[in-house]
């Protein structure tokens, strides 16, 4: 494996994302530096079931209340420990159907609570038990140490998406890559190899919605945008949500998946289920559309990444908003399921090099900083990579 500092070696590593969302676990090997060079070699998904997602929900209900990041509720451990099994199952079976030789694994965990204002952002799952478990270094936790260094801690994708946009024609930059799960994010990539990228979450994403749906309709999200595209937006819930105070604060920011959570109870109460989803469906657009307003420059391209580009109702929505062609990413070969797990095993191998995961303009950090904690297999030495990485 790569020594920490500066070695260039190819590395093949398994990146592993459940993220805010609670779909399941996404996972991606690619082979590659951490700096420029990258292959995507397979993916994989492992959904969640009812009694997991049950599960989830409480353990995000009670993480409202912790005051540290290690404090753990009852329904928080239980979660834990069902995360850890579950991603433990989920790597047997992809080394059962892989020839590739795993030499790193990049864990990003469940976020149960996101509150950098409070100094906190939590991700369930033991990444010392599957490095033990495998004889395989992972790299996790890799949010905390940008937090503790005064950044936000998310997002992290621009250093993906910095090596995707290298592959696009000039014509089609500054592109604006979007995620959208249960929070939406921007990375906005300029025309020049020296631009910083610049980044932040630009609102609610799925979880709303997803919330909504699940509430109202038995079902974990609405397939297509179906149920929203039959239901009439609310003008005045609409500007409501929009006033909202978080939305008026300007980049660096980032949002947990239930910011806006008590404001739309609020603002939908009195709304039909279809009319209320079709108000989060425009909610949702336009604060990601509107974003640009933070941005240096305009993108030639919206490139829709996440869950949410499968919502036909919110892909539409978009394209309204905006001048600027909206596209999925399949549009350029790239897959929008899968793309934060192969971020995070690029940042896992960025992590083992002490390279920048995040800068100033995609989290506020002061300076780039790389982070994550490198927990080794049993009889190692697990090491946070927290130096000071080079620009």
């Amino acid at each position: 494996m790569a020594k920490e500092q500066g070695e260039a070696r190819v590395l093949t590593a398994l990146g592993l994302m459940s993220g805010t969302s609670m779909d399941g676990i996404d996972a991606a090997i690619l082979r590659g530096d951490g700096e420029r060079q990258a292959e995507v070699l397979l993916h994989y998904h492992e959904a969640y079931d009812d009694a997991m997602r049950a599960l989830l929900r409480r353990a995000i209900e009670e993480a409202r209340d912790i005051s540290s990041r290690e404090e753990r509720t009852p329904a928080m451990q239980e979660a834990e420990e069902a995360i850890t099994q579950a991603h433990a199952a989920f790597i047997e079976r992809i080394m059962a159907q892989t020839d590739f030789d795993i030499d790193l694994i990049g864990f990003h965990g469940q976020t149960v609570l996101h509150a950098p204002e409070r100094g906190l952002t939590v991700q369930l799952g033991d990444g010392q038990a599957l490095a033990d478990r495998f004889g395989i270094p992972v790299v996790w936790d890799m949010r905390a140490n940008d937090v503790a260094h005064g950044g936000q801690g998310a997002p992290l994708a621009p250093a993906w998406h910095m090596v995707l946009a290298r592959r696009l024609p000039q014509e089609m930059r500054p592109v604006i890559f979007v995620n959208i799960g249960g929070v939406a994010n921007i990375t906005w990539i300029g025309e020049h190899e020296d631009d910083l990228p610049h980044a932040f979450d630009t609102g609610p994403g799925n979880a709303l919605m997803d919330d909504l749906v699940q509430r109202h309709f038995g079902q974990p999200h609405d397939a297509d945008g179906a149920l929203a595209a039959r239901g009439m937006v609310d003008e005045d819930a609409l500007h409501q949500l929009l006033a909202h105070p978080a939305l008026q604060t300007p980049p660096p920011r980032s949002f947990d998946r239930q910011t806006f959570a008590a404001a739309a109870e609020e603002a939908l109460a009195h709304l039909l289920p279809e009319d209320a989803l079709a108000t989060l469906c425009r909610f949702t657009a336009r604060t990601i559309i509107h974003a640009v307003e933070w941005l240096p420059r305009p993108p030639a391209l919206w490139v829709i990444c996440g869950g949410g580009r499968h919502n036909r109702t919110l892909m539409r929505l978009l394209a309204e908003e905006t001048d600027a062609a909206v596209v999925p990413a399949e549009a350029l070969e790239l897959n929008g399921d899968f793309m934060e797990a192969e971020c995070w095993a690029w940042l896992a191998m960025r992590a083992v090099r002490g390279l920048p995961l995040s800068w100033p303009t995609t989290t506020g950090v002061p300076q780039p900083v790389s982070g994550g904690v490198i927990a080794r297999p049993a009889g190692g030495t697990s090491t946070s990579a927290d130096e000071e990485p080079r620009p």
